[in-house]
């Protein structure tokens, strides 16, 4: 059983990876990761742990929220700034909580192959959807007059083309550091073939230009 670190690990992960149509809200806000945001910095305060690299963005949060207040206070919105300062909290948040967890490596890289094939799975029913005339699953952002542009599990297909892109690029660095050598396509095929086509299916069919550029 995953003690509460690797939990809030694994949540933390999710809620940057993806952003399923009921956790979107006004402007394509990923509600999720909102709610996220504001529970990971307790854990901080339970820590209570500051590096010396941290007090770099620590310094850096008080500068974006006091000199824009004192330089330019009739455009200072208050909600943009703390948005920005919990994107950082977030981050301090998972270093912390990953120093005191027993998370690996070799977890990470199965998580990163179970997100991606859940996008992949997410686009299969959704092309399947567009095909059989059914309403499309977990649709944002769709315009009708361009059917088969589906954002499977990202507000929008261009988001999907950079996420799946991360996560690839993520998963062939913990397979490097995990067998301590560069990571070769022809040796590792046979055992990633599966990963790389559904990796290849969302970049080559959500009809994203975003997906061919991150794909080259």
């Amino acid at each position: 059983m995953y003690r509460t670190n690797e939990k809030l690990l694994i949540l933390i992960i999710l809620s940057l990876s993806i952003a399923p149509a009921i956790f979107l809200g006004e402007g394509n806000r990923n509600l999720l990761l909102i709610v996220v945001m504001f529970i990971a910095p307790i854990f901080l305060l339970k820590y209570l742990k500051i590096d010396k690299i941290d007090i770099l963005l620590l310094a850096l949060f008080l500068y974006m929220i006091v000199v824009p207040m004192v330089y330019n206070p009739e455009s200072y919105r208050i909600s943009t700034v703390l948005y920005s300062v919990l994107f950082g909290l977030l981050f301090l948040s998972y270093k912390q909580l990953f120093y005191n967890s027993t998370f690996t490596v070799e977890f990470y890289s199965k998580l990163l192959k179970y997100i991606i094939y859940a996008y992949f799975i997410t686009l299969l029913i959704q092309q399947f959807c567009v095909l059989t005339g059914l309403p499309v699953f977990n649709v944002s952002n769709y315009d009708p007059t361009k059917p088969w542009k589906l954002n499977s599990l990202s507000p929008e297909p261009s988001h999907t083309a950079r996420i799946l892109a991360l996560l690839m690029f993520s998963y062939i660095i913990t397979i490097e550091i995990i067998k301590k050598r560069t990571y070769s396509f022809v040796q590792e095929f046979k055992i990633d073939k599966y990963i790389w086509l559904a990796f290849l299916w969302i970049m080559l069919t959500t009809n994203s230009g975003t997906a061919f550029l991150f794909l080259m």
